[in-house]
């Protein structure tokens, strides 16, 4: 069984993995957005976040459950873009919390509480 734990903003993303394997983490940072002002920019922003929620939704393919964390509006958008575009991992998310901006170990402290009640009442 392993947890993954996504504490996600727009312009990054954490990824903690938890298996039988010891514990990993990977970053992913939205190399695509940028700083012109088209005539398009609200749709090429839609476009470049659609490939970075792609990006982070490919490092989850391992996982068996999916927390997904963050303090903005980041973390239910990239839940939406799994519900359109990655259905088999949408299935996956166990919850979805709010979390200010933290470090990595209050990151990995809220994600081990919430997935010690996750796990008393779905064995």
């Amino acid at each position: 069984m392993s947890h993954c734990i996504v504490w996600i903003e727009h312009d990054h993303a954490k990824i903690f993995s938890y298996s039988q394997k010891s514990p990993t983490k990977k970053e992913i940072k939205n190399d695509h957005t940028k700083n012109r002002h088209t005539g398009h920019f609200e749709q090429e922003k839609k476009n470049n976040l659609k490939k970075y929620y792609h990006e982070v939704a490919k490092s989850l393919n391992d996982a068996d459950e999916i927390l997904l964390i963050g303090p903005g509006l980041a973390k239910t958008e990239f839940k939406n873009h799994l519900d359109y575009d990655h259905e088999h991992l949408a299935k996956k998310v166990v919850g979805i919390e709010t979390l200010d901006k933290s470090t990595d170990g209050e990151i990995q402290n809220i994600a081990k509480r919430f997935f010690q009640k996750y796990d008393l009442f779905h064995p």
